[in-house]
């Protein structure tokens, strides 16, 4: 499912599976967001603050933490350094970076997991996309299915939303070492 601003990531998305020979489908996150993840095979690129659904995806995340500021921004903590990640277009001076969000979380059924992908906007979402495309690999190498979350920093050109450049803000978190005993 894609919220209608992430089509672009979503489009991305679809052309990445069907190089894996996968079948696609895709949907719209309607516009009062309610989804239903209790399905196989889901990815979603929604951020919270199109879907009160995906806020309590995110809020299952025992590391990474969408929060939204006084001012109407939205961040992502890490809480385990405390380090706060903002959007470039939120700083004065603004600038051309975002931040994205990736994430295989439970289904809210327990029975799977799906893949999450927000960005701080959709140039995150877009970041997240260029590293799955670029480095999928890599990262199946190092998470497998377990749950993990791990943070993106998108470097863009203003004019096109394009992805100059993407990195990685933070490891790549697997959620099974943050469980509780």
């Amino acid at each position: 499912m894609v919220a209608v601003d992430d089509v672009s990531s979503g489009k991305r998305l679809e052309n990445l599976a069907r190089s894996y020979s996968l079948d696609v489908t895709s949907e719209h996150v309607p516009v009062g967001g309610d989804i239903d993840l209790d399905r196989d095979g889901l990815i979603v690129v929604c951020g919270p603050g199109m879907s009160e659904t995906i806020r309590h995806l995110y809020a299952q995340d025992p590391v990474l933490n969408w929060e939204l500021g006084a001012d109407e921004t939205w961040t992502i903590s890490d809480r385990r350094t405390g380090v706060v990640h903002r959007s470039g277009r939120d700083g004065d001076p603004t600038r051309p970076h975002d931040v994205g969000y990736l994430a295989r979380l439970p289904r809210p059924d327990g029975r799977g997991s799906l893949l999450a992908i927000g960005g701080i906007y959709t140039q995150g979402s877009l970041g997240v996309v260029h590293l799955l495309a670029s480095g999928l690999g890599a990262l199946w190498g190092q998470v497998g299915t377990g749950k993990f979350s791990t943070l993106v920093g998108v470097e863009y050109d203003p004019e096109t939303s394009e992805p100059k450049s993407v990195e990685l803000l933070c490891p790549l978190y697997r959620h099974e070492e943050d469980a509780p005993a």
